[in-house]
């Protein structure tokens, strides 16, 4: 990249800055924080074109010794400070905003030093001392808040959109700092990591902290509207948070300040470590099929049977959790992304769960519970 700036007008003279990459001009503004954000962009589609493989989410991320949490949630959530907070408290440092997937779901980030808003340098100041002294890369802007990501690299179709109420520009201005990860704790081993902890972080001012579980359903339903790339991926993004569900746990995570609900995620991690060992086990031979009758369908998924009532709705089992499928089918999941999903955990023929849900649907909708 080529940065440069220039004087613009005669009575009152603005500087503009310009970007170029290989002798082309391809950013222009008069604010860095827009000349910030297409080099960030650009690096960030590098990242994306290269892994075509890979599926990405807006998410920080920490490491422990057992697994990764993911920390998820609008700008101005406090995920940044939480990140800082974590690696604090020892854990290893992975993100603060891009996580990417691999095909097994199992995660990564991309490492970049972190953003800090006004907000959270009276936290920090003192601590980590290029948080002062970056004077280059601090910025006023416009702060956005992201109801899904702002990278518009590849576009999100309107069905995997959260509320259009978190799309709003909040028109205060802000400045940013920048935290180098050389700064963090690093984590242990380069290999890919499980995610045992998913966290949506919710910034309240209660002074209380609250952690919520949610269900396997809620979580891969959140998870989609934090994806760069879910439609490139199509049916495979879906399989793949399917995945990462199958390991991880869900929280909202309501708290004021970053430093407060560090421990307490702390014993989640560990408490959700356990569980999930607990159930994991290897299926005997045979123990995945479908059974049908009247008025229920039946999935046997790794050794547990999901009943499936056509009279409430149908739900899937996930790891240890169970998922109705109409949490998916709001959340913007396609009936053929189920179908496809179901028929590649059970063996069985997509025709023949197409039949059985599609009867499925037709009752409720007969009956009045949905519309479909």
């Amino acid at each position: 990249f080529r940065v440069t700036s220039r004087l613009e007008g005669r009575q009152d003279p603005v500087r503009r800055i310009d970007l170029s990459l290989e002798n082309s001009q391809v950013a222009s503004s008069t604010e860095p924080a827009a000349i910030a954000n297409a080099i960030l962009g650009y690096l960030d589609r590098w990242a994306f074109e290269s892994e075509p493989a890979d599926l990405h989410l807006h998410a920080g991320c920490v490491v422990s010794k057992t697994g990764a949490i993911l920390l998820v949630g609008a700008s101005g959530a406090g995920k940044s400070s939480l990140v800082l907070h974590l690696s604090e408290g020892g854990l290893g440092y992975a993100t603060d905003e891009v996580v990417k997937l691999d095909r097994l779901a199992r995660v990564e980030g991309l490492r970049r030093p972190i953003a800090i808003k006004r907000q959270g340098w009276h936290v920090f100041e003192g601590q980590f001392d290029d948080l002062a002294a970056q004077k280059l890369l601090t910025f006023r802007d416009r702060l956005r808040r992201w109801s899904r990501p702002t990278l518009r690299l590849h576009s999100v179709s309107q069905s995997l959109r959260a509320p259009a109420a978190d799309d709003s520009v909040v028109a205060t201005e802000v400045s940013t700092r920048f935290v180098s990860p050389r700064e963090l704790v690093q984590p242990e081993g380069l290999e890919p990591w499980c995610a045992r902890v998913v966290v949506f972080c919710e910034r309240q001012h209660t002074g209380v902290v609250r952690l919520q579980p949610v269900s396997a359903a809620v979580g891969v339903t959140r998870l989609l509207a934090h994806c760069f790339d879910a439609d490139r991926l199509g049916r495979e993004a879906f399989e793949r948070l399917l995945r990462l569900a199958a390991s991880a746990t869900f929280v909202v995570a309501e708290y004021q300040e970053g430093a407060d609900v560090v421990a307490p995620l702390r014993a989640l991690v560990d408490t959700a470590v356990e569980r999930h060992a607990a159930v994991t086990r290897v299926p005997p031979a045979g123990s995945t099929g479908l059974r049908r009758s009247p008025r229920t369908i039946s999935w046997v998924i790794d050794n547990e049977v999901v009943i499936a009532e056509k009279s409430s709705g149908i739900t899937v089992a996930l790891g240890g959790s169970i998922v109705p499928l109409w949490e998916l089918l709001e959340g913007g999941v396609g009936l053929d992304d189920v179908v496809h999903s179901l028929a590649t955990i059970t063996g069985e023929s997509p025709a023949l769960i197409r039949h059985d849900v599609s009867g499925a649907l037709e009752d409720l909708d007969r009956h009045g519970f949905i519309e479909w």
